[in-house]
């Protein structure tokens, strides 16, 4: 059983887990903030909040109902870990439940039943009233916030063996202060364990930021690869802590390749079912015992492009293409059901299987240095084909029903369309200078973006429109269809990074580039390859290329199409594509070559060529 009080607010009751120190009779009141886009996905939820005054009366009992516990009110604070246990409180029974925040948290959503009271010195006040209350029963108050007003912080992604030495955050419910002792830091594992602490070495004169020694597992360990939510606490003159704000951190594991430079995000998920009826009268009837047996096996593993090794690594198996290879697109989602009944066979019985399987099983990858792309068995570990293309193979995307693979050929200017059932070149088109990213719309159509320009294709590759950028050069497109937005990132002449949203059905009426919104996601221009200390452009790739090359970072738009994740030349931008905001700016080793999220959206990979490491970074929790 589950409930939540939502308010910008949201009540949460769960039956589990709930009893404090063995007692006979109560339940338990919690209060934690939880993060969420602006179509309401939440993206981290459980962040447990210490301090927040919580209080009820009693209100009624149901007929038919064993009621348990003598208490009929309750005015208390939660604890440490963002909950209270009401002990001998009765239940089960109808209360009016009540929290203060420090600051609102919003309205109330429509049909949620939560009551705002108002707001006074002490916070902003909010009531669910006549609320069905079981006995052992976690009623959890959520203050919810949008993804973009999260408080601000040094980092939001660091990465395993080579931790930051401290984390700033900046205030969010209440200034910070040391008037009773310094903030203290506390992470939060995904079910609200806690998983890391530190106590805040100074804070700003006016309390909006603290700065914090990096923190460390409770048993004063390196943090281990998680999603943590963050909450930071001021103390209070009882010593209890008081929430100040909210945040989130992504520690991310990392590998060493060689080169690594594109990515795609695969699984093979299985179960099976296994049962055996025996035959101990050996007439037939198969009367005897019934044994069985069932399980399930899960895999999400990266597929990378190994630049300079001229290969592909599944998983851990190396399949050689073509030179320099470069973008990695995945495709071809199988589900496959084996079924096998053998019917009553004397003596030996009746046997019964099935097993499920649901993986990736293709890949598609531009060799930029052959003039060509390969088409890999994800399943069999296989070059299946390389085909010839364009010069200086570059962007690809893949067709809505997958028989498909449209390439741009960055070094020509072309675009060439290959069947990905025949493994031959259906035709190619002209498009103009440096072509460097591709991306398909749910009905098929093409769209392409290169150096001033923007073009829009048919299935075909028959000519729509084409539409200047006014002096942007285009770096990597990905459309998100629920919203209607083609994702771009390109360069103006500044040498600055910008994502545009494009409104792709205006541009096409109004025959002109139409962003709805722009986010300036890096103003640097420049970066130095860790390899051989260059100084390169950003419209260039990393590791050592020819200068004439530019590499496609694929945008990606991901969670029904809400975001967009941008490389830039230190790392990757996060944009909510329905609010327009950018929600923040990651900083990496090296230039991001390479972007992929899972389609569970557990996990994202991160490819850094110039660094030799592929990061798996988690992501928030939904």
């Amino acid at each position: 059983m589950a409930r939540k009080i939502m308010l910008g607010i949201a009540l949460f009751v769960s039956l589990a887990g709930c009893k404090k120190s063995d007692p006979e009779n109560g339940f338990k009141i919690s209060s934690a903030d939880v993060i969420e886009n602006s179509n309401g996905v939440v993206l981290q939820a459980g962040i447990p909040r210490p301090g927040d005054p919580v209080s009820g009366d009693f209100v009624r009992t149901q007929a038919g109902d064993v009621v348990t516990g003598t208490r009929q009110s309750y005015n208390e604070h939660t604890g440490t870990f963002g909950s209270v246990f009401i002990d001998n409180g009765k239940a089960p029974a109808f209360w009016n439940h009540f929290v203060t925040f420090p600051t609102p948290c919003g309205a109330a959503f429509p049909g949620s039943g939560i009551v705002f009271l108002g707001i006074d010195f002490f916070g902003a006040h909010y009531e669910a009233p006549n609320l069905y209350t079981p006995k052992f029963s976690d009623t959890e108050w959520e203050c919810v916030h949008l993804s973009t007003a999260v408080p601000g912080a040094s980092t939001r992604l660091v990465i395993r063996d080579s931790m930051p030495g401290s984390l700033t955050l900046y205030s969010g419910d209440r200034n910070f202060t040391s008037t009773y002792g310094m903030p203290v830091l506390s992470l939060f594992n995904p079910d609200a364990t806690l998983g890391g602490t530190a106590t805040a070495s100074s804070i700003a004169s006016d309390g909006s930021y603290a700065v914090f020694p990096f923190p460390r597992t409770p048993a004063g360990g390196q943090l281990t690869s998680n999603m943590y939510g963050v909450n930071v606490s001021n103390i209070n003159s009882a010593g209890g802590y008081d929430s100040a704000s909210f945040n989130v951190l992504s520690v991310a594991d990392h590998q060493t390749f060689t080169t690594p430079y594109g990515v795609a995000a695969a699984w093979n998920n299985s179960t099976y079912y296994y049962s055996q009826t025996s035959d101990p009268y050996g007439d037939g009837t198969c009367a005897g015992i019934t044994s069985t047996t069932s399980g399930s096996s899960s895999s999400e593993f990266p597929v990378v492009s190994l630049y300079s090794a001229n290969a592909v690594m599944v998983g851990s198996t190396t399949v050689p293409v073509g030179t320099r290879p470069t973008t990695l697109v995945g495709y071809a989602h199988q589900t496959t059901d084996d079924f096998e009944d053998t019917g009553c066979q004397y003596n030996s019985g009746d046997y019964m299987s099935e097993t499920t399987t649901d993986q990736l099983t293709r890949a598609v990858v531009s060799n930029s240095g052959s003039d060509s792309v390969s088409i890999l068995d994800l399943v069999g570990n296989a070059n299946l084909a390389t085909i010839p293309v364009g010069h200086i193979p570059s962007g690809i995307a893949i067709s809505p029903d997958e028989t498909r693979a449209y390439v741009a050929n960055f070094g020509d200017g072309t675009v060439s369309s290959v069947d990905l059932n025949a493994y031959t070149v259906v035709n190619t088109v002209y498009v103009g200078s440096q072509p460097s990213s591709v991306a398909t719309t749910s009905d098929g159509s093409v769209w392409v973006g290169g150096n001033g320009y923007l073009f829009k294709l048919t299935s075909n590759l028959g000519l729509v429109g084409t539409y200047a950028t006014s002096g942007k050069t285009v770096r990597s497109l990905s459309m998100g269809n629920s919203v209607g937005v083609l994702a771009v990132t390109a360069t103006d002449a500044s040498g600055n990074v910008v994502m545009d949203e494009v409104n792709t059905a205006s541009t096409v009426q109004q025959n002109s580039y139409v962003a709805s919104a722009s986010h300036l996601v890096s103003s640097l221009g420049t970066y130095v390859n860790s390899q051989n200390q260059t100084v390169r452009s950003y419209a260039y790739t990393t590791v050592n290329a020819p200068a004439s090359f530019q590499g496609s970072v694929p945008t990606l738009v991901v969670n029904d199409g809400w975001i967009s994740i941008s490389a830039t030349p230190t790392g990757f931008a996060v944009t909510d594509l329905v609010s327009h905001a950018s929600i923040m700016q990651i900083t990496t080793p090296a230039p991001v070559t390479g972007l992929a999220v899972d389609p569970n959206l557990h996990t994202a990979y991160v490819a850094l060529a110039d660094a030799n490491e592929l990061l798996t970074v988690p992501l928030p929790n939904r």
